[in-house]
């Protein structure tokens, strides 16, 4: 069972009799969210939103299939497809291989392919060895506004871990996620890239609590105004909430997210958040607030985050809707 990587959590009491207890996942997760949107002076309609398809449990196996897609407006779209294989070679090593594409504002596609390996040292610590392809190709908007772009390819070879202990009996969590990239080249000053994900949770008073996140990105000897993929995006549900998805770009980000939460029924909550965020361009820094409110809410697919959020140069009237789905955010969505 335990081998088979598609449960949760395995225990091994230090006892002559090994009792197992297990939460199984679910075998089969779809969700999604699609609307429509209409450009002023076009007739044609554009498809917006988001799609996750999860098979966690292939036939039995323990291998797994992804799918994700997201558009947030008509230039921008996100897919990403992912394998993996469990347990290679009879070891607790996992293998990830994995596509993405993205269109950045209409001006450059960016295409990555990803080969993880996850060795999975105890059931909630992993070291994380990575390797990823990266071309990206300017669009003829892209060339015909940005002169100094061009066409780049890259490889790079990368070392992390994740971290994500809990304790069921005081209701604690607390994960962290780092990753550090380097790109395979004979140049003296290979592009680094280094990505910091912290959760942490801690109860207050009964059903209130305190949820905290940082995301830290950062990237180190490339020159972003000739290869805008180095450009990391910043704003939206995953970073500083009262912002547009991804509304800014920058060779550093930093996002700090605080929650103040009260419970409603299982497992699902209110909350109000202030967000915080620090950008560095390659002309200038940006200092980034937003908050507002939010609720989580649990559903038969998993939980969904609905927050309503502004930023001082945004008026209540035109706050912004964040919808964060399980199945795409889940080092977002605490459990």
């Amino acid at each position: 069972i335990h081998n088979l990587g598609v449960f949760h959590e395995t225990n091994y009491p230090q006892t002559k009799i090994i009792v197992y207890r297990v939460t199984e996942q679910n075998t089969v997760q779809f969700d999604g969210i699609i609307g429509a949107e209409q450009e002023p002076g076009v007739d044609s309609l554009r498809w917006v939103g988001s799609l996750h398809l999860d098979v966690p449990n292939i036939m039995g196996t323990g291998r797994r299939a992804q799918l994700n897609w997201e558009r947030t407006r008509a230039d921008a779209e996100k897919l990403q497809l992912a394998y993996t294989e469990p347990w290679i070679l009879n070891y607790p090593v996992s293998g990830t291989i994995g596509f993405g594409r993205e269109v950045v504002d209409g001006n450059y596609i960016t295409r990555r392919l990803s080969l993880d390996f996850n060795w999975r040292v105890s059931s909630w610590n992993r070291l994380i060895l990575a390797w990823e392809q990266t071309k990206n190709t300017l669009t003829y908007e892209g060339r015909a506004t940005h002169f100094d772009w061009v066409d780049a390819q890259r490889q790079t070879l990368g070392l992390g871990f994740r971290l994500t202990p809990s304790d069921h009996l005081v209701n604690r969590i607390f994960g962290v996620y780092a990753l550090y990239h380097v790109e395979l080249s004979q140049r003296k000053n290979a592009i680094q890239e280094m990505n910091l994900r912290v959760l942490g949770r801690l109860p207050l008073y009964r059903q209130l609590r305190y949820t905290g996140r940082l995301a830290f990105s950062m990237y180190q000897n490339g020159d972003a105004s000739k290869d805008p993929s180095l450009l990391r995006p910043i704003g939206g549900a995953r970073s500083v909430r009262g912002y547009y998805e991804d509304q800014f770009r920058g060779t550093t980000t930093v996002a700090i997210q605080n929650d103040l939460a009260i419970g409603v029924g299982k497992n699902s909550r209110v909350f109000i958040f202030n967000d915080y965020g620090w950008l560095q361009r390659p002309e200038n820094t940006l200092n980034m607030m937003g908050y507002g409110l939010g609720a989580r809410v649990e559903t038969n697919i998993g939980p969904i985050v609905f927050t309503l959020g502004k930023n001082d140069n945004l008026p209540w009237r035109n706050a912004l809707i964040h919808i964060q789905l399980a199945g795409i955010d889940r080092l977002w969505i605490e459990n």
